[in-house]
């Protein structure tokens, strides 16, 4: 009986520290954003709950976009390291209210052209709303590799898609109609 109880007070004890380094965490953040401490609770909520349906949905689109890579991780060069941010993808709940008022103004024989494509989710949408040549700008390798594996999901666009790989800065786009995507 000893032992049981012993292990049941440690197991106690270990879940209130997790409960008090919990909320310390979110007191230490809403102090540092000027927030009150349920505040961020709740946007930190909804920001969760944000990725987990992002999450669902490149699975149900069957792309890889959904991880966020902080920008140690995508260039080791000094000067792009100043101004860079990491990556994280257009969520899907921006691309759907662009795209529904991108409809209505009837863009779709337009080129549409996304400077840090990243992973390519946006361009993927723009296939999937009939755009039929889709052009992405980034400065990394790496993610324009997951960008071309995730376009050959949608074949019409595919074919007339091209990726380039240089800083948005640089790069000067196709005479013509465009629709530029900066996010």
């Amino acid at each position: 009986m000893i032992d049981f109880l012993m292990g049941f007070y440690f197991f106690i004890f270990v879940l209130a520290l997790a409960l008090f380094a919990v909320a310390y965490y979110f007191l230490e953040r809403a102090n540092s954003f000027g927030r009150g401490f349920f505040h961020q609770i709740r946007i930190d909520a909804i920001r969760l709950f944000h990725r987990l349906r992002d999450e669902q949905r490149d699975e149900k689109e069957g792309i890889y976009s959904h991880v966020e890579i902080p920008v140690a991780m995508l260039t080791n060069d000094s000067e792009l390291m100043v101004s860079a941010r990491k990556y994280q993808a257009t969520p899907y709940g921006v691309l759907d209210r662009v795209f529904a008022n991108l409809q209505t103004l009837g863009l779709k024989k337009y080129r549409f052209i996304d400077y840090g494509c990243g992973m390519g989710r946006s361009l993927c949408m723009a296939a999937k709303n009939g755009y039929m040549e889709v052009i992405g700008v980034d400065i990394n390798t790496r993610l324009l590799d997951i960008c071309n594996r995730n376009l050959r999901k949608y074949p019409i666009a595919y074919k007339a898609s091209q990726l380039v790989r240089t800083n948005a800065a640089d790069y000067t786009p196709p005479a013509g109609n465009n629709v530029y995507f900066l996010f």
